[in-house]
């Protein structure tokens, strides 16, 4: 109201008709449509005249009819907009008129008319993002665009309704193409050496970034640490290590834009399903892609013989069920200032109680309409929203009520394509030669005895049976009073010295204590190294997923304080050639959600450094319940030769028949992602 108040004083008749239709689109988000029209329309007759401003508000002025059910005069609005926006060369806003008379054909229920428009968008949309060499950028757009692909995909399965063969079949493949595109390239180019042929000057400023973010980043740290953070001075460290992060994505651009071997990267394609039985399903697996719309929400079932579709209900009914299910789960990581063990032993066994109760909810959600389809194959589970949350593995089977695990191996996926692409770079390098890898039991703190003798009192704290490993500065439960202090994990030990137990001496690399640093985790030597573990504290940053890390020693043999942050731009720049990364480590599996691109974090970065599988956690888990599934999980695989799909089912199952571990928060935290055979 002030800027049309100032603008009208002024006689800026450009920021009369900008604010006019800002004001329009506010009033259509309140639900205000015919307020809405009445300042679209004031804005239209400012514009006339005016080319540029005159499509905008004619766009605007199309939108608020629409909303009115007015819907002749929102046609002829929005196709003299967009004939406006094509005149002048502008892509994105034809893109948005495309997508708005896409709408418009869907109210009118004329789906084949909209799938036009919707095609028209989405190239436009493709178009432009081919162009961008940041691949924050890329997801960015992709992102912002996810109404486009979604919109797609009703329209398709509202042809199949209608009866046109095949529109189902398009509209999985619209899934595919829509998610996890960002991955799929950050793999593509896994290959190609960007830094190959660009400038000195160029490179040693990506170093010098990078360090540079790495120190800012172990500051505001220390802040975080302390008793009572100065808040100005946290304030300050954040904003410099935000200014930082954008840099160090404007210089990765920069080597992109001038480097060769990139520049002759081909964009992958998303499989098509006859791909996608051939490629990923080899005559075994089957395919569980969800797909989450506003009003319905899409289930395809591939096998390698067929394809069947689902409706399911939409994405807000979806997702509060998931959400709750995923809260009874954690019950026991909440800690209740003065709450007595009494209360707490009621509290967690009555979040158990009512979790199988959502948790049968959630299965006749996701799971009832397709379950005669499943026999006992192994699952691939591609999720959307907040179904990446949960562990499908926990999920009961709708008819006999046991858990999902019981008859199927659990594997996630960001995408059928991904996986292709996964086996596609793992065919193109030689076997690691040796079995393992293993860091635990860093030196995180300077009470710790393996640095002097006063830390009595630190290793009982550390003993507690609710110990997780890790902390994260996104999760209010933790956030609001907990400070990031990392205590010593002792189960870690035993867990690393059950695994090496299981390996010949000479096939194993052993980092525990003061070796198992971030020196030591990102030397060349450990691409000799077919597993790779980490049994350790997880830091999930879901703001900013670049400073997700793991937690390795914090000081050296000398008593020295060092950096002891494996962080997520550490990651992509290792060369691993690993079959699968173990992150025995809390909510390692979780990252920022990006609608289209998924969980952004640790696990995406192990992937783009070589490795084929991930097993990490969706939660912070329980240090000593972990040690457990750990052993059983190796001694499976690799003592009897199962895959690690089968390793961890097994696990799994063991574990939850084990008195006192029977809850799903136990066994039923770690997620196996990527390849499944």
């Amino acid at each position: 109201d002030q800027a049309l108040s100032l603008s009208r004083e002024t006689k800026d008749l450009e920021v009369q008709t900008a604010t006019l239709n800002n004001q329009a689109m506010l009033a259509l988000r309140r639900k205000q449509p015919a307020r809405a029209v009445e300042l679209a329309a004031a804005g239209l007759r400012l514009a006339r005249g005016f080319r540029e401003r005159e499509a905008t508000a004619l766009y605007t002025l199309g939108e608020a009819h629409r909303a009115t059910g007015d819907l002749q005069q929102s046609r002829e609005e929005l196709e003299r907009a967009l004939v406006l926006f094509r005149e002048r060369g502008d892509q994105v806003w034809e893109a948005e008129s495309n997508l708005a008379l896409a709408r418009l054909e869907m109210k009118q229920n004329d789906p084949a008319a909209a799938l036009g428009h919707l095609e028209t968008g989405i190239g436009i949309i493709e178009s432009v993002r081919s162009r961008v060499t940041s691949p924050e950028l890329r997801t960015s757009l992709l992102a912002f665009r996810q109404s486009y692909y979604e919109l797609q995909i009703d329209t398709l399965m509202a042809l199949q309704d209608g009866g046109r063969d095949g529109a189902a079949v398009k509209a999985l493949q619209v899934s595919e193409r829509a998610r996890a595109r960002g991955l799929l390239e950050i793999l593509n180019e896994s290959g190609a050496d960007i830094r190959r042929g660009a400038s000195p000057e160029l490179v040693e400023r990506e170093r010098r970034v990078r360090d540079e973010v790495n120190a800012r980043d172990q500051y505001r740290f220390k802040l975080l640490g302390e008793e009572r953070p100065d808040k100005r001075k946290l304030e300050e460290a954040e904003r410099k290590l935000e200014d930082l992060l954008d840099e160090y994505n404007r210089v990765q651009a920069d080597l992109r834009a001038s480097s060769a071997s990139y520049a002759a990267l081909t964009q992958p394609q998303p499989l098509s399903v006859a791909e996608i039985q051939t490629q990923v399903l080899d005559g075994k697996a089957l395919l569980l892609e969800y797909a989450l719309g506003a009003k319905r929400s899409f289930l395809w079932v591939v096998t390698p013989e067929a394809i069947r579709s689902f409706e399911l209900p939409g994405r807000e009914r979806i997702e509060k069920t998931a959400r709750h299910y995923y809260e009874l789960l954690t019950a026991r990581n909440e800690g209740r200032p003065g709450e007595s063990l009494q209360a707490r032993k009621q509290r967690i066994d009555g979040a158990d109680a009512e979790a199988g109760r959502v948790g049968r909810d959630l299965s006749r959600l996701l799971l009832s309409p397709a379950e005669r389809l499943l026999g006992d194959r192994p699952l691939l589970i591609v999720a959307d929203g907040a179904l990446q949350y949960i562990p499908f593995a926990a999920l009961p089977i709708p008819s006999s009520g046991a858990p999902l695990v019981k008859r199927h191996e659990v594997v996630s996926l960001p995408s059928a394509s991904a996986l292709a692409v996964l086996r596609r770079e793992a065919r193109g390098r030689s076997r690691a030669p040796k079995t393992l890898a293993i860091f635990a039991d860093p030196v995180f703190q300077e009470t710790d005895p393996r640095l002097t003798h006063r830390a009595e009192k630190t290793e009982r704290m550390s003993l507690a049976p609710g110990l997780t490993r890790g902390w994260s500065p996104s999760d209010e439960r933790q956030a609001g009073g907990e400070r990031p202090a990392f205590r010593r994990l002792l189960s870690s030990r035993r867990e690393a010295e059950t695994l090496a137990s299981l390996v010949p001496r000479d096939q194993l690399f052993l980092a525990m204590g003061f070796d198992a640093s971030r020196a030591k985790a990102t030397s060349p030597e450990l691409a000799q190294y077919r597993n790779v573990h980490f049994a350790t504290h997880g830091v999930l940053d879901s703001h900013q997923p670049e400073l997700s890390k793991l937690a390795l020693s914090f000081y050296d043999e000398q008593g020295r304080s060092v950096d002891g942050f494996l962080r997520l731009n550490d990651i992509y720049s290792l060369h691993l050639d690993a079959d699968l990364v173990v992150l025995s480590a809390c909510q390692t599996a979780l990252g920022k959600e990006i609608r289209g691109e998924g969980l952004i974090g640790l696990t995406r970065g192990f992937m783009d450094a070589g490795a084929t599988r991930v097993l990490a956690s969706l939660w912070s888990v329980e240090d000593r319940a972990t040690a457990e599934l750990m052993g059983g999980f190796y001694r499976a695989m690799l003592r009897d030769q199962l895959s690690p799909a089968a390793a961890l089912r097994r696990a799994q199952l063991k574990m939850a028949a084990s008195p006192g571990r029977q809850s799903p928060y136990f066994w039923a935290g770690f997620s196996l992602q990527g390849e499944w055979k």
